[in-house]
Parts: structure tokens; C-alpha cells; sequence
């Protein structure tokens, strides 16, 4: 099973890359959703992050590799990201790190391993920051900074940004 969603994402950030080099027309119809159209646009299309599997792509390496190196780069911007956000709302280098560590390798987040998208939260402490300061410092800049930050969440995995699960009807 893990296998499963591991390909499956592997097939949409290629689909992806491919739309990014112009040999898929659309990046909404993935042919292996067809005859269904705009499928993509319902659910996890890596929007947020397909960009850092691309690069390894043009270097050569194939999909497999790439997909690596994108689950690799999603956890060291997981753990620089919120080290760097937690030196910032003043933690002392220790906790800035310890949290980092809890952030980025936690029993909870490694458990949803298969569900890969998931990991994809390194604008989570950007979103906390940016809120933080909009409340605080009260500059304008702030607001788009937060909002642009929320906007990446939102497009690194549908599962941040909206979740269904609050507007479920209980039987």
C-alpha cells in the first residue's frame, strides 16, 4: 500500500514536470484520468512543490531518483524552515532545534509516511510567523507575506489548506 501512494504521487510530479516542459498539453487532464476532465484540479496536484522535483529531472535523474530527492528536500525545508521561524520568535538555538527535529521527524508525522503529500509543510511555521507579526507589528507587508504563505500551504497539499472533515454530516 505504501508503494501504491508512493507511485501515485511520483506519477503526478511527473505529469507535472512534463506540463512544466511543455509535453503534456494540459496540467488540469492527466492522460490517465481520462476521459475525465479536470481532474487534477480536485485534489493533491503538487502545485506547491513540484518545483523542487523539476530541477533533479533536468539534471537527468530519472523519476524514481527525483522522487527521492523531492521527499529528501521536503524534510530538510521542513526542519530548516521551522528552526528558522522558531530563531525568529526568539527560542534559544536548543529548542529552535529540538522543535525542529519534532516538526520535521515526529511519530505522528512519520506515521502518515504513506501519504506522502502530507509532508509537504514547511509554509506551516511561515504562515504562524506571518500571523504573528501581522498582529503584533502591524505592518501591511505582513498581510501579503501571510497570505502568499497560506496560499503555498494551501497549494503544497489541498489537506492543509481545506479539509472536508469539518463539514461532514453525521448519520
Amino acid at each position: 500500500m505504501i508503494t501504491t501512494f508512493r507511485y501515485i504521487n511520483n506519477i503526478i510530479l511527473e505529469h507535472d514536470y512534463q506540463w512544466l516542459i511543455g509535453s503534456q498539453e494540459s496540467l488540469w487532464d492527466p492522460p490517465f484520468f481520462y476521459p475525465a476532465k479536470n481532474m487534477l484540479a480536485g485534489g493533491d496536484n503538487h502545485l506547491g512543490t513540484f518545483l523542487i522535483y523539476a530541477p533533479f529531472r533536468m539534471l537527468g535523474l530519472n523519476e524514481t531518483r527525483s522522487f527521492q530527492c523531492w521527499v529528501f528536500c521536503l524534510f530538510v525545508l521542513n526542519f530548516f524552515v521551522f528552526y528558522k521561524v522558531a530563531r525568529k520568535l526568539w527560542l534559544n538555538s536548543a529548542a529552535s532545534s529540538a522543535g525542529a527535529f519534532l516538526f520535521t521527524f515526529s511519530m505522528p508525522v512519520l506515521s502518515s509516511v504513506h501519504h506522502i503529500q502530507t509532508l509537504c509543510k514547511f509554509s506551516f511555521p511561515l504562515v504562524i510567523l506571518f500571523f504573528y507579526k501581522v498582529l503584533f507589528e502591524k505592518q501591511k507587508i505582513y498581510i501579503l507575506y501571510f497570505s502568499i504563505s497560506f496560499i503555498h500551504l494551501f497549494y503544497c497539499s489541498i489537506y492543509y489548506g481545506f479539509s472536508f472533515n469539518s463539514f461532514e454530516l453525521v448519520y
